[in-house]
């Protein structure tokens, strides 16, 4: 796979990569509408990324290794974490801040060399809860939509540093 996904894309992929679905199921587990989904599964097809056999849409397993190797290289990861930080801030402003289930918020603030351990250390607490989530036990997994999964995002960056970046011709 030459190019990145785009997240409609990915999600796609994550919900078939789960077993063969028909269209309804696709956007019953997406959360996407059905125009959205019918266009995006059509170029699917014509890319060769999945397949039909007349009732369900499927990727077969050399196609889903090589869609995951694309998937996890560096500049299709930048790409994603772009498009879910800027639709994180789009539906956060959007919104006027009604949805309980979004929250967004950016703290510049100054370390010393302790406050820095102990922020590094809740980060890896972080890290290490959403590991344990992965590996629990999904019940009735099934059930579970792709749209309800939640999406979580953090970074750490000196201020000058991220000032450059965005400078940088």
């Amino acid at each position: 796979m030459k190019h990145g996904l785009l997240l409609i894309e990915r999600v796609i992929i994550e919900s078939l990569a789960r077993g063969p679905k028909t269209i309804h199921t696709i956007i019953q587990d997406t959360g996407l509408g059905s125009s959205l989904v019918t266009n995006v599964l059509a170029f699917m097809l014509y890319k060769n990324f999945i397949r039909f056999n007349g009732q369900s849409y499927y990727i077969d397993k050399e196609t889903l290794e090589d869609l995951c190797n694309g998937v996890e290289s560096s500049q299709s990861l930048k790409k994603e974490i772009k498009e879910l930080f800027d639709s994180l801030v789009n539906v956060f402003f959007n919104t006027n801040n009604k949805l309980e289930s979004t929250q967004l918020k950016v703290k510049k603030f100054w370390l010393g060399s302790g406050d820095e351990l102990v922020l590094r250390s809740h980060l890896r607490n972080l890290e290490d809860f959403f590991v344990q989530l992965d590996k629990r036990p999904k019940v009735g997994q099934e059930r579970h939509c792709l749209g309800e999964k939640r999406v979580f995002c953090w970074g750490l960056s000196d201020y000058k540093t991220l000032i450059n970046e965005c400078v940088k011709i």
